[in-house]
């Protein structure tokens, strides 16, 4: 008899996908209380594009009961291997076993979810001598990371804001006009965004003309610094 996990992926291989045996196969796989079969359910769900957020959100309740609060990230990295390309999908904090398959499969910062590729890009700024700190995932004011960094006489502020965008998703110049705007605002010595994609001509402009205060990472930029710092 298929696993649940298997009856998933049976399930999201037909045209039309029969909602009923899908939860019917979710509620298996809890039932059973297989953490591993469960990550490996949650992964195909998210793979698939047309299913929504209720059998995801489900397996995401049942993992979040279950997981626990320490860090594992051994265990906590999900890799699924289909023709030969390994797809993180899943993970609860950054471990350089994360950062390895990023720098090895650069395609991979897609599948990221938003708030670990914050951490991604925290890590980064760790690595690079900045004391980074997370903002509230909510009412962040246009700045996900704010970083101190004590240079002699003086002490550095950086606010960064990272977009996690599909491959055919640039960022506009709104993102980068917003940090140069938190600038004043926080009274920032420098800004930066950070993106898995790539940029549009009118950001690039508006960081070039400030060059001396902002800076851009597009997707080969920060693969490159994780590279970097990373040694690989």
């Amino acid at each position: 008899m298929p696993s649940g996990r298997e009856r998933i992926d049976l399930l999201l291989s037909r045209p039309r996908v029969h909602l009923k045996g899908l939860y019917a196969a979710i509620e298996e796989v809890k039932h059973r209380g297989d953490l591993t079969e469960a990550r490996l359910a949650l992964a195909t769900l998210r793979r698939d594009g047309r299913i929504t957020s209720g059998p995801v959100n489900s397996l995401v309740v049942f993992l979040q009961d279950k997981t626990p609060k320490e860090k594992t990230p051994a265990e906590d990295v999900v890799i699924f291997d289909r023709e030969r390309a390994l797809c993180v999908e899943m993970c609860s904090g950054v471990s350089e076993e994360l950062l390895a398959h990023l720098a090895k499969f650069p395609e991979e910062r897609f599948r990221l979810d938003h708030h670990l590729f914050e951490e991604t890009v925290a890590e980064m700024l760790a690595r690079d001598g900045w004391e980074p700190h997370l903002t509230p995932r909510t009412g962040d004011q246009g700045r996900d990371i704010i970083a101190t960094r004590r240079v002699e006489p003086v002490s550095l502020l950086l606010l960064v804001e990272c977009k996690r965008y599909s491959k055919h998703r640039p960022v506009a110049a709104e993102p980068v006009t917003r940090i140069l705007y938190r600038l004043n605002v926080d009274r920032a010595n420098m800004g930066m965004v950070v993106t898995t994609s790539r940029f549009w001509p009118s950001a690039q402009q508006v960081a070039t003309e400030r060059s001396y205060q902002m800076s851009l990472k597009d997707g080969e930029d920060y693969i490159a610094w994780i590279r970097r710092l990373t040694d690989l």
